[in-house]
């Protein structure tokens, strides 16, 4: 099944907001892999994961991934706007 992949395979912080409620019926595709680049991309340009702030706010972090509560550092020491831009571009929430 796919949550037993999902647990198996992927880790918490990277997961898309599908994966962490597999009760939904969102059909699966490239989408989360994108999800998942920007996460990546996020902790390339800021050296923390995009939700450790919501979590450490004393939130959950699947709450935060399927609020898609995270934000970008004011201070953008080290990256451009552009760079910035291209994690909001990926890690976007509402699936349609």
């Amino acid at each position: 099944a796919y949550s037993d992949e999902v647990q198996t395979y992927t880790s918490p912080p990277y997961r898309a907001p599908e994966l962490h409620d597999m009760t939904r019926g969102t059909v699966l595709d490239e989408r989360a892999d994108v999800w998942a680049l920007g996460c990546c991309w996020y902790f390339a340009l800021c050296a923390v994961s995009p939700f450790d702030d919501a979590v450490a706010r004393g939130g959950a972090l699947e709450l935060a991934i399927q609020n898609n509560a995270y934000r970008m550092p004011a201070d953008r020491a080290g990256y451009s706007a552009r760079a910035a831009h291209l994690v909001e571009l990926m890690l976007v929430a509402e699936r349609k």
